[in-house]
């Protein structure tokens, strides 16, 4: 994923906002969700699911849910963070049936 990537879940003044204009905090927030997912697939070819060429649009959209969430934790309150809770506790409980 890209940071261009996290448009179809936050506009991107609203991620300048959060960042404050620092792009590496959005590539850290990508890389984040894609270390903790990693940790629930472990039994799976973790290096295959996430090469650059993989295309599995439902495993971009839950990476984003856990991106979009630790770029949300550091937004001002005026967030509706039980929405995007949410969609970060979904796509948890889809990592964890699948490690289970």
């Amino acid at each position: 994923l890209q940071p261009a990537d996290l448009a179809t879940h936050l506009r991107q003044e609203v991620i300048d906002e959060i960042t404050r204009n620092q792009p590496q905090m959005v590539q850290q927030a990508i890389d984040d969700a894609i270390s903790e997912s990693k940790a629930y697939l472990m039994k799976y070819d973790t290096e295959a699911l996430f090469a650059s060429t993989s295309t599995d649009p439902y495993l971009k959209r839950l990476i984003k849910d856990i991106a979009v969430w630790h770029l949300l934790r550091l937004a001002s309150p005026n967030v509706r963070m039980e929405v995007y809770r949410t969609a970060y506790e979904d796509a948890l409980n889809f990592f964890k049936g699948v490690m289970k």
